[in-house]
This record gives C-alpha cells, structure tokens and sequence, in this order.
C-alpha cells in the first residue's frame, strides 16, 4: 500500500509540473501574440528594429508625396512671379501707350487750341471768334478713341449764341487734307428747339489756317476761312 501512495504522490507531482509548465507556455505565447498585435505596429515609436522602421518611413513618403502633375512650392513660386511680371510687363505697355497718346494730345493742343476767327464764314454777322480745343472721339465700330477738334463761340449770334459748340470734327485734320466735320447751325433764332448739325469738310491749310465747307444740300454749300489768333504780334 505505501509503495501504491508513492508512486500516485509523484505521478500527481509530475501532472502537477506538467501542468504549470503548459499553463506558463500559454502565458508566453499570449504575451508574444499581444506583443505582436500591440506594439509591432508601433515600431517606429518604439525603434524596435531598423528594417521596419524604414519601411514606415517610405511608407509616410510615398503618401506625403505631391501628386504626379503637381508643382513644387519653388515651382510654384517661380511661375506667380513670371506670370506677375508679364501682367507688370502688360500693365506698363497700357501706361506707355496712355502716355503717348497723352503727349500726342498736348502736342496737338499747342498747334491748334486757341483762339480762331473767321470773318467770312458766318455771313453777315460778320467777324466771329471762336475757342478750339483738341477732344477724343470714339469709334463705336472698332471702340478705338481718336482726336479731333471742336470749336466753342466766343462771340456769338442769334442763331447761334456765344458758349454753343459752332463745329466739330470726326477725326484729326493732317495740314493740305480735309477731314468730315458737323456745323451748328439754326435757321430760326425764335426757335429753342431747332438746333441741328449739317455735314461739311474742315481742311486744315496750315498751322495758322483752316478752310470750313459747309453743305446745306447737295447743290448749295458755304465755305470761309478761320485764322489762328497771333499772340505775338498782339504783343
């Protein structure tokens, strides 16, 4: 009977280790699987192996990369500035074209604006002064501004009073040309309303003198000569 007892205390001790040695196994294997599931994932922060590490490097590159047709920022940078400085390029090619129009205009001004008589032109009223003066005109076909001259009475008559545009041209006279102009005219001084513009040609002879052809139908037309006023020999 003792040697019975013997060998079932050691066959229970050796269940016993057995038992404890599966059970620290399965302890191990849950901690190896937990580390796997939980901190490989993490290697980066943990630096638990180079390969690994580098693979999450590339990893972060490739989907912190620009798309394929996208610009770099140095890229990007240099065409804002091309592009800022073509629209300057532009801008100043606007200015410069503005500023010889400008200087054209004061040109045109010192040759022409001033004060003009004629002592023919308005019939028996006699002498007349009138004030031209450079203006721009626009052509509603190609919307492009041109200039022209208008005449403003300083002395005026009943049918057309001092302060009234007396004539304008559609465009700039050249010396030796003649260019279309409208004539003011008004057959009835009693009439408010009855104001209107016939055709004509304005020739500009030279810098001192321009002939006005007035056309009141095609078989009936008037014509006289204007003369710039001479401030020097005023003087």
């Amino acid at each position: 009977g003792a040697l019975a007892n013997t060998s079932y205390h050691r066959l229970l001790q050796e269940f016993t280790m057995m038992t404890t040695k599966i059970r620290n196994r399965m302890v191990f294997f849950s901690f190896m699987l937990l580390l796997l599931i939980e901190i490989v994932p993490r290697a980066d922060a943990f630096a638990l192996g180079g390969s690994f590490r580098q693979y999450l490097s590339k990893s972060r590159r490739r989907n912190s990369q620009a798309p394929l047709f996208a610009l770099a920022d140095d890229d990007q940078d240099a065409n804002t500035i091309e592009k800022r400085s073509i629209e300057n390029e532009i801008d100043n090619e606007d200015d410069d074209e503005r500023d010889e129009l400008v200087e054209a205009v004061i040109l045109k001004l010192e040759e022409s604006e001033g004060l003009w008589y004629s002592d023919d032109f308005y019939g028996p009223h006699g002498r007349e002064w009138v004030k031209v003066s450079v203006s721009l005109v626009m052509n509603e076909k190609t919307a492009a501004a041109t200039t022209a001259l208008v005449a403003t009475k300083v002395t005026g008559d009943p049918n057309i009073p001092a302060g009234c545009v007396t004539f304008r041209t559609k465009n700039w006279p050249s010396v030796g040309t003649g260019v279309p102009a409208e004539i003011h005219v008004r057959a009835d001084p009693n009439d408010p309303n009855g104001f209107s513009w016939l055709s004509g040609e304005l020739t500009l002879v030279n810098d001192k003198t321009m002939r006005l052809l007035c056309s009141y139908s095609p078989i009936l037309q008037s014509q006289g000569t204007f003369y710039k006023e001479n401030d020097e020999e005023e003087e």
